[in-house]
């Protein structure tokens, strides 16, 4: 059988990587092409290219798939019985779509039809999610709408960080993508219609996402630093010189007085055994590690050291956190 593999970033090398290790060998690459990173703009292969090149597999970087005839013609002189879909990020075309008897298998890693779009997992991570999965569907022209082949879940603690659930439901769903695609060639599964009724749609996460809003809750702030952390970032403003903060790691304190519903600590940063303490609505999050604006990531104990002027610590009570 041959087959045509569609992705981009990180997830979709792990998810190629879990299909060569059950022995389905894609033909021939599709991902985005090159593009400027960094403060320098320097051009910068996506992850998919990188692998595929370390795996020696030929592999085409169309700016539009619709429009490049080249591509199409590549493709369909390739004679492919199915496509393969995992993060690539844009909409495979009718006439793409078309060229594979088998049809194009998408994975998506959230329980569809919920969270349909770019931003399953930190969303998840966002709504303070109990479980999320994935999900393998038949693709059709609109985004993730497709007939559902199989679909399995995890149940979340409410501590999973973004970087650790992405890498293992890219792990898992490949492993899961690999067992689906030779039941799928011997017409062994029959697919399930989405319900789109429940349909949801996540959106493109923004640095503007990350803001902390110091009145909100302490599981809605540990839940954005959680989703968010590095990338696109989980920031806040602090001093006169409104310097920025990433906070890339914390966690809650436990305030055990049930009539606590304003800040136990009367000022936004304070101190508790050496360690940088966040007050919010109705706790406080104890700050691991944080990244101040342009400098590199550093724990919480050593940012107190260099900016404890700039946050006018005090030092409350140890009860109150007790």
């Amino acid at each position: 059988m041959k087959s045509v593999f569609f992705g981009g970033n990180q997830l979709s090398t792990i998810v190629l990587q879990k299909l060569l290790e059950n022995n389905i060998r894609p033909d021939l690459i599709i991902t985005s092409p090159d593009e400027p990173t960094g403060k320098k703009r320097i051009l910068t292969p996506p992850p998919l290219k990188l692998k595929a090149q370390e795996l020696n597999l030929e592999t085409l970087q169309p700016v539009s798939l619709k429009k490049d005839l080249e591509i199409i013609t590549k493709i369909k002189n390739l004679e492919p019985s199915l496509g393969i879909v995992a993060a690539y990020g844009k909409l495979i075309p009718k006439n793409i779509l078309e060229i594979f008897p088998k049809g194009v298998l998408n994975l998506h890693p959230s329980l569809l039809p919920k969270y349909r779009g770019p931003s399953p997992i930190q969303t998840a991570i966002l709504d303070n999610e109990k479980e999320t999965g994935v999900s393998i569907i038949s693709l059709d022209e609109q985004m993730d709408h497709g007939p559902i082949l199989t679909q399995e879940k995890i149940t979340l603690s409410g501590e999973e960080y973004f970087q650790e659930l992405y890498e293992k439901l890219a792990d898992w769903g490949g492993e899961i993508l690999a067992r689906t695609i030779p039941l799928w060639l011997h017409n062994k599964i029959a697919p399930l219609p989405q319900d789109d009724s429940k349909a949801t749609v996540c959106k493109k996460l923004e640095w503007q996402d990350g803001k902390i809003i110091l009145d909100d809750t302490t599981e809605n702030i540990y839940a954005k630093i959680r989703a968010l952390g590095k990338e696109p970032g989980c920031w806040i403003e602090i001093g006169e010189k409104k310097l920025i903060i990433k906070i890339i790691r914390a966690k809650p304190i436990t305030n055990h007085d049930p009539s606590a519903h304003k800040p136990i600590v009367k000022t936004r940063f304070s101190e508790l055994n050496k360690e940088l303490i966040l007050a919010c609505k109705n706790g406080a999050l104890l700050l691991e590690q944080v990244q101040p604006e342009g400098k590199k990531v550093i724990s919480g104990k050593e940012f107190l050291n260099g900016y404890r002027h700039e946050l006018k610590i005090k030092i409350p009570s140890e009860q109150q956190y007790d």
